[in-house]
C-alpha cells in the first residue's frame, strides 16, 4: 500500500496546474457559521487579508476552494442559451490570479472595486458559451445564487433561498487543473 501512495504522490507531483508551484502556501481558515452572522464573518475575512496584504513580499490570493481540493457546482447560461448547463465555479478574490502567476488572456482580472456582478471565466467555459476567448469579454452570463434568507440570517438560522444572479465576463484565464 505505501509503494501505491508513493507512486500516487510522485504522480500528482508531475500535474501540470497551470500554474507554479514554488512558494506557494496555502492557509486555511474555518470560520464556524454557528451564530455570528454572515457580515460578521466577511468583515474577518477583510481583515485578515488586509493585514496579509500589508506585509512586504506576500502576494494575497482569497479563494473559497484551495485548487486540488474540488470546485463547487453551479448551473449557468450566456444569454443567447435557452437553459441552465452545469459549471464548476470558485469564488475568488482580487490577486488571487496573480498570486498564482495566472496571466490573463483576455479582459482583466478582478479590482478591489469589484462586486459580485463581475464574473472571470476560464478559457473552456469562454470557447463553450462564446466560441472564443476574446468575445466573451462583456458577455452577460446568469448563474443560480443560493444566499441566506434574510429573515433566517436575522434570526441566526441557515436557511437559503435560490434565485438569479446576473453577471458580465470582465476577464478569462487559462483552464487550470
Amino acid at each position: 500500500i505505501s509503494g501505491l501512495l508513493a507512486r500516487g504522490v510522485e504522480h500528482a507531483l508531475k500535474v501540470n496546474t497551470g500554474f507554479p508551484l514554488s512558494n506557494l502556501y496555502a492557509i486555511s481558515v474555518d470560520i464556524p457559521a454557528g451564530n455570528s452572522a454572515a457580515a460578521d464573518r466577511s468583515n474577518l475575512v477583510r481583515r485578515l487579508s488586509l493585514s496579509l496584504h500589508s506585509t512586504p513580499g506576500v502576494d494575497v490570493g482569497l479563494v473559497s476552494v484551495p485548487p486540488f481540493v474540488g470546485a463547487g457546482i453551479n448551473q449557468a447560461r450566456a444569454a443567447h442559451m435557452s437553459s441552465m448547463v452545469q459549471v464548476h465555479f470558485n469564488k475568488v478574490g482580487p490577486g488571487y490570479f496573480r498570486t498564482l502567476a495566472v496571466s490573463n488572456i483576455a479582459g482583466r482580472s478582478f479590482g478591489p472595486g469589484d462586486d459580485r456582478s463581475q464574473v472571470v471565466v476560464n478559457a473552456r467555459l469562454a470557447r463553450t458559451f462564446w466560441g472564443d476567448e476574446r468575445a466573451a469579454i462583456g458577455q452577460a452570463v446568469t448563474f443560480l445564487d443560493e444566499r441566506a434568507a434574510p429573515e433566517a440570517a436575522a434570526a441566526g438560522r441557515r436557511e437559503t433561498e435560490v434565485g438569479l444572479r446576473a453577471g458580465t465576463v470582465v476577464g478569462v484565464v487559462p483552464t487550470l487543473q
